[in-house]
């Protein structure tokens, strides 16, 4: 079978060929046609019945290849429309003679990091931009399009991910205030809606509608978002107020303050006393400054307050001590003696409002007890010798509290060598003045101790070793040699001759090292001076002290100059500042003054200048 075709559309160039298929076909499929284009095609049979290849009669027939799928389309643009629309625009390119007409679109967005699923959205060709609606707040998705023809889908579009705007939270939910008689205590629950961005704070607000008619709100605190109750204190009694609590969710630059709730509430009520809160006082741990107390409970998941006052006080409202969990005793410190005080312990919800407090328990202070020990442990007085150590101890019934002591000397000041030491005044090397009546006192209370001591005794002289004898019948006693008082005075007389010749020698030493170092050290001069006239020339005074006027006529010569007399002073003939010399070492350890190329220049250029 011969089969012929050609291109009757798009035969720009013109497309055509032909097959010749063996045996006896009823069917062929012909490929690498061109899409979306007519052909016409031609079937003759053959055969070799004769030398001459016979051919039936032919047979014309045309078809249409089908048309290519769309591309991909380009998403351009995804942008947030609200809190819960976004915005998606595309374009795709198409060709006429290989794909038909675009039907619609087909978007599909889904948060990101997820699996892309539906929902798909279905845009009617030819729009390519649609808003996505319903989305969640404050969140990011991704989208992507494809297009669809009479010969089926494109591939979807490279993702493109945006995030929708984020709102104020809603107000806070279900505000309950609870007002006691200085303070109030709030709760509150988080908003129905964040915004789209978490909660960072809950902002807390109070007007004194007792002092203002119109609306004064200040802010009391902002608190963090896990918090959902807060107690204001310090407020007055008896006294109306307004209190409003607002959800914010601002954070990396974005969200904002929700709308306020608020609630009225007056502080006149007292906290309820609950029975069952029993508080004890440990009278066996009671001291002058400390006493333990402990309670019971049979609440879990509770605050508590402990609050001290004496005995004809009210509490204060913000004198408290917070215990939580299992804490159930305390030591009360920094009391004073012998005085009575009153307590109280204040069970609180750690989520709520609801307080309650124990009936109030009195106790009294013991008196302080003072007294001092010091050396041989004695009790009120005691002995020493000079030079032995002293340790005075003041002994307190503080109840282990710190020490709080002041050490005084009856009539006298307290030796400058001595240390206290907390409770214990210690005199490591006392004399026999510091004798006296030293005084230990705490809070009001005291205790004197006297403390004499005694001089060294005195080392009494060695005996003379006995002299032997020269013979059994004759003793032999030696006198002390001693030196007439002429000599004495005449030795002492030449010793202090022999000193002062020794000092001024060694005066004179010394001035001649000086004066050496000081040539030593001349040898480089201060020449940040400015010059003064002078007569013909000037001298810089060694040093850089200043200028002198010449007194000789001509000026001297560097022989002259490197003088011993002259050396050390340099001579110029003009106004040159400082910065026109540089300083040079000269023989014999003195210096001269050569110029510098500003110096040179100044003088004609003669660089064997001296000055």
């Amino acid at each position: 079978v011969n089969i012929t075709y050609i291109a009757t559309s798009n035969f720009d160039p013109p497309h055509f060929g032909s097959k010749i298929v063996p045996g006896q076909p009823t069917e062929y499929v012909i490929q690498d046609l061109q899409p979306l284009t007519t052909y016409e095609f031609t079937v003759a049979v053959l055969n070799n019945v004769s030398d001459v290849v016979g051919s039936s009669s032919e047979e014309n027939v045309s078809a249409m290849t089908d048309p290519l799928v769309p591309g991909m389309p380009n998403i351009t643009s995804l942008t947030p429309v609200s809190s819960t629309e976004l915005k998606v625009t595309w374009f795709l390119n198409t060709d006429p003679l290989t794909q038909t007409m675009i039907d619609s679109f087909d978007v599909e967005y889904y948060i990101d990091g997820e699996n892309p699923t539906e929902p798909v959205i279905a845009i009617n060709a030819p729009a390519t931009m649609t808003i996505i609606p319903n989305l969640m707040k404050g969140t990011t998705y991704g989208v992507r399009v494809r297009a669809n023809n009479s010969a089926g889908p494109s591939k979807y579009s490279t993702p493109v991910t945006a995030r929708t705007d984020i709102d104020p939270p809603t107000q806070v939910t279900d505000l309950v205030i609870t007002a006691f008689t200085f303070s109030i205590c709030i709760s509150w629950g988080a908003p129905t809606d964040d915004g789209g961005q978490n909660i960072s704070e809950y902002r807390i607000e109070i007007w004194d509608m007792s002092e203002y008619v119109t609306e004064n709100f200040i802010l009391v605190d902002t608190v963090g978002s896990n918090i959902l109750t807060y107690t204001i204190e310090e407020l007055g009694n008896d006294t109306d107020y307004r209190v409003r609590v607002a959800a914010n969710n601002t954070g990396n630059g974005e969200g904002a303050l929700g709308p306020y709730s608020s609630v009225n509430a007056t502080t006149n009520e007292p906290i309820p006393i609950d029975n069952e809160i029993v508080l004890t006082v440990d009278l066996y741990t009671l001291t002058a400054f400390t006493v333990s107390v402990n309670w019971t409970v049979t609440s879990e998941n509770m605050e508590f307050r402990l609050q001290v006052k004496l005995l004809d006080d009210d509490f204060d409202p913000d004198d408290f001590t917070i215990f939580t969990g299992d804490v159930r005793g305390t030591i009360i410190t920094n009391l004073q003696p012998n005085t009575e005080y009153e307590i109280r312990l204040i069970r609180s919800e750690q989520s709520g409002c609801t307080r309650r407090t124990s009936p109030t328990v009195s106790f009294t202070t013991i008196e302080l007890e003072v007294e001092v020990s010091g050396p041989g442990n004695g009790t009120g007085n005691g002995t020493v010798t000079e030079g032995e150590e002293v340790v005075l101890i003041c002994d307190l019934n503080t109840g282990g509290a710190p020490p709080d002591v002041q050490w005084m000397r009856v009539d006298e000041d307290i030796p400058d060598d001595a240390v206290v030491d907390g409770n214990r005044l210690i005199i490591s090397d006392p004399q026999v003045e510091d004798s006296g009546e030293y005084t230990c006192s705490s809070r009001g209370a005291s205790f004197t101790f006297s403390l004499l001591v005694n001089p060294l005794p005195l080392q009494p002289s060695p005996s003379p070793s006995p002299s032997t004898p020269t013979s059994p019948t004759e003793e032999t006693t030696e006198e002390p040699f001693s030196l007439p008082t002429w000599a004495i005075a005449v030795i002492a007389a030449g010793a202090a001759i022999c000193i002062v010749i020794f000092v001024i020698v060694l005066i004179v030493v010394l001035c001649c090292c000086c004066t050496k170092k000081e040539q030593k050290s001349s040898a480089r001069y201060d020449l940040s001076r400015q010059p003064k006239k002078g007569a013909g020339g000037m001298w810089l005074d060694e040093g850089g002290g200043g200028f002198t006027p010449i007194s000789t006529n001509p000026p001297l010569y560097q022989e002259e100059v490197d003088s011993p007399v002259e050396r050390g002073r340099t001579m110029t003939n003009d106004y040159i500042t400082a910065t026109s010399f540089n300083t040079i070492d000269s023989k014999g350890g003195g210096s001269k003054e050569q110029l510098t190329e500003e110096g040179r220049s100044t003088f004609g250029g003669n660089k064997h200048t001296d000055v």
